[in-house]
């Protein structure tokens, strides 16, 4: 849900770059690894929420 512009300024490449690459196919290796990096820091950012959550129950849970 992001346009390549926003997508890229999240990943740290141009709007051009982004395109290019979703429109030939072509992704470089540096390009890879910053989805990678982007996808799994994405996934920590819903676990620390869940693991807050967590937190938050258990401290009810203390003070009964």
């Amino acid at each position: 849900k992001l346009t390549y512009r926003e997508f890229g300024e999240k990943v740290g490449f141009g709007e051009g770059a982004i395109k290019n690459a979703a429109a030939t196919g072509k992704i470089s290796d540096q390009l890879k690894k910053a989805i990678e990096m982007f996808l799994e820091i994405i996934q920590l950012r819903k676990e620390n929420i869940k693991f807050k959550e967590f937190q938050k129950l258990m401290k009810e849970v203390i003070t009964l």
